[in-house]
């Protein structure tokens, strides 16, 4: 919701607000974001599948989340042993 180019963040942006101009909405949509709340834990097994021609949800943006996932699991399991 950052990024006014993307498809859907305008239409989003009237549903919730818009977090550029809000900094309280910027921090309530902070707050339950997924990619924002990752931190270094065990995490349930997950399967994410993708569509590389979906417009809602930009590979790269999939991409970011998975690979955030996995080194918050990896500092995880680097600081157990």
């Amino acid at each position: 919701m950052l990024d006014p180019t993307l498809p859907l963040t305008i239409e989003e942006q009237e549903e919730w607000g818009d977090p550029l101009s809000d900094q309280n909405i910027f921090k309530c949509i902070q707050a339950y974001c997924p990619y924002q709340n990752i931190k270094p834990q065990k995490y349930p097994s997950v399967f994410i599948t993708a569509y590389k021609d979906d417009n809602r949800v930009p590979l790269s943006g999939l991409l970011r989340y998975t690979r955030k996932l996995r080194n918050a699991v990896a500092v995880k399991a680097c600081n157990t042993t």
